[in-house]
Formats: structure tokens, C-alpha cells, sequence
């Protein structure tokens, strides 16, 4: 396979670096060859180098975890068209379990400096716009993830965020991997505004989950229409849902699991204690005091607390994607 790495990254990986299985040539990425989300461009990297061979891409400038991601990718069956390798495990690993794989790719939110495989044949057909990422996505990738705690800035941010893939292939990755996926068509439904969520489009997101305004037992999609409003910010609104929500049992799995989860993806370093007493209340998830938790780290949002509160959302989006297929097993 091809391999493409950051422009300026001084150390160069050679095609006889026993390091790196299965690279066959190296070159650099140029800034002219992303998109404006930050992402290499499928059309922009077909060389004469490429024809014939799969590439893998990562924008990251650390040799030695590229090396990691590499050895990792080579324990994918060769016949993969797709595979995404994240670096560090944003996922806890009991949810790993329970979730379909088809949506771990998804769920880790991929970043430039991860490493991503396509193949011939999907270089071949991919649009003249289309980046690694919307290409990986949407011929659901194969997803891994090296060991180890995650940078915050992976996880969505406490406020509307940016989206950093297209609307069209995330839309697309998400019908490939709910295509097997069993349950109700609200179960089907409240999935789709749960990663539209977690992938940053909100007004996507708020238009499904108004769609099911009041009903459900639970009340699932009037949990994702609060936390849509608690990122916008429109706090109040926020808090007007949750009070709709009621007593969700995602709320007890939170009051029981929240600490566990945080310590499976934070590192050591990280005090969330303080982030944790505030939304723990006698064992139980408190949504309000997640509520006063995400305006302060939208006031202060490069602080230690901000980070917290991103690490307390992520798993909190993702115990909430959870709960249908828990229901339905």
C-alpha cells in the first residue's frame, strides 16, 4: 500500500522500515490537499504512485504512535476496503462490548492524526470532493483503537461544535451501519439523532428528536431534544426537556457506571471528583446539574473542569445510544 503522511513531518518512513509492514511507498500530504475541516481529500492524493495500491493516511507527527497504528491495522483481514485505527480508546470497555461493531467507527469520532485505510477499489470510486474520512464512513470502516486514555478535544464539545465530515457521508455511514441493526423504528430513529449529535449537527439531530416529541416509554428522544439544547446553548429550554424526560433509566445507569466509565478513558493525571459530586446526587445522574456543568465549561472551556464535563458528555451520548439496543437484546 501507498502511505501518506504530514508534509512536514522530518523523519520519514521508508518502505524498508521494518517498522511498517506493508508500505510499499511514502509521501507527503500538502495543505492543498485537504478539505477545509482539515481532512486529505480522496481526488487530491491519486498519483501515479497510488494507481493500483490501497493508501493509508494520517496526519499525525508522532512516528513511533504511527508505527503503533500501522502494526495494529495489519491485524484486519487483507480483504478490508476500510479501516479507521484511533489513537487511545475513547469507548469504555463494557459499552465496546455491548455495541455493534458496525458502530465503533462512528462512535470513536475519527480525527486527522488517527491512521486510515481504503483500498483500490474505493480510490477508484470515491467523488472528486470526498475525504478519507466520508470515504472510510461510508463503506463502514473497521474500526480499532490503541490502548489508552484520549485526548478531551476528541470528544464533542460543550457547545454546538463544528462538524468535521460531511453531512451526505455521515448520513450514509450511519444507514451502513443501522442496516442489520434490529429494534422499532423509534428505536432506528432516536439512534440517527444520537450520532448526528455526537457527530455536531444539531439542527439535523433536533429535527428527528421534534418528530418524537412526548412520546416513547422512556422518553428517549426527548433526552437527545435536551441535550440538542443544552449544546446550543439555549439552557432553559434544556432544562424544560429534561423535566419532560422524567426519571429515564439512562439516568440510574449514569448514577451506577459514571465513574467507572471515567476512570476506563481518562487519564490518571485527570481530577473529574469535582464534575462527578456535582451530576451524582445520592447515586442517581442529575441532568440539571449537568445542565449549570456544561454553561461553566462553555464560560472557561480550556480549563481541566471543561475537559471533565466533555468526558462526562461523551459517555453520557453514548450510554444514551445504548439504551435501545439494551432494551431490544
Amino acid at each position: 500500500m501507498h502511505m501518506l503522511i504530514p508534509h512536514n513531518l522530518r523523519i520519514d518512513l521508508t518502505a524498508d522500515d521494518t517498522s511498517c509492514p506493508g508500505v510499499v511507498t511514502v509521501s507527503k500530504v500538502s495543505s492543498s490537499q485537504l478539505n477545509r475541516r482539515g481532512w486529505p481529500v480522496v481526488s487530491k492524493l491519486r498519483t501515479s504512485d497510488t494507481k493500483g495500491h490501497g493508501i493509508v493516511v494520517t496526519l499525525s507527527h508522532d512516528v513511533n504512535q504511527i508505527r503503533s497504528m500501522l502494526h495494529l491495522l495489519q491485524q484486519v483481514p487483507p480483504e478490508s476496503k476500510a479501516v479507521v485505527v484511533c489513537d487511545g480508546e475513547p469507548i469504555p470497555q463494557d459499552m465496546r462490548d455491548a455495541f455493534p461493531l458496525s458502530l465503533h467507527a462512528l462512535l470513536r469520532r475519527p480525527q486527522p492524526t488517527d491512521l486510515i485505510y481504503l483500498s483500490a477499489e474505493i480510490l477508484d470510486a470515491s467523488s472528486e470532493s470526498e475525504s478519507v474520512l466520508g470515504a472510510a464512513l461510508r463503506n463502514n470502516a473497521i474500526s480499532l483503537a490503541l490502548p489508552g486514555p484520549v485526548e478531551a478535544s476528541r470528544l464533542p464539545d460543550p457547545g454546538p461544535g463544528s462538524p468535521t465530515v460531511d453531512l451526505a457521508a455521515l448520513r450514509s455511514a450511519i444507514d451502513a451501519a443501522m442496516a442489520e441493526a434490529s429494534g422499532s423504528a423509534m428505536h432506528r430513529k432516536c439512534v440517527e439523532s444520537g450520532l448526528l449529535l455526537l457527530w455536531d449537527f444539531l439542527d439535523e439531530s433536533h429535527a428527528i428528536s421534534q418528530t418524537m416529541e412526548g412520546k416513547g416509554t422512556p422518553r428517549t428522544a426527548d433526552y437527545w431534544h435536551a441535550i440538542m439544547h443544552r449544546r446550543e446553548p439555549d439552557l432553559g429550554n434544556a432544562a424544560y426537556w429534561f423535566r419532560r424526560v422524567g426519571n429515564h433509566p439512562a439516568f440510574e445507569s449514569m448514577g451506577s457506571r459514571l465513574p467507572d466509565w471515567l476512570r476506563d478513558t481518562s487519564s490518571p493525571a485527570e481530577e473529574p471528583s469535582r464534575a462527578l459530586e456535582s451530576v451524582l446526587e445520592s447515586g442517581t445522574f442529575a441532568p440539571l446539574a449537568m445542565i449549570e456543568l456544561c454553561r461553566a465549561a462553555q464560560q472557561t472551556p480550556s480549563t481541566a473542569a471543561a475537559d471533565s464535563y466533555r468526558r462526562i458528555q461523551y459517555v453520557e451520548l453514548l450510554n444514551l445510544l445504548l439504551h435501545p439496543y439494551s432494551r431490544t437484546s
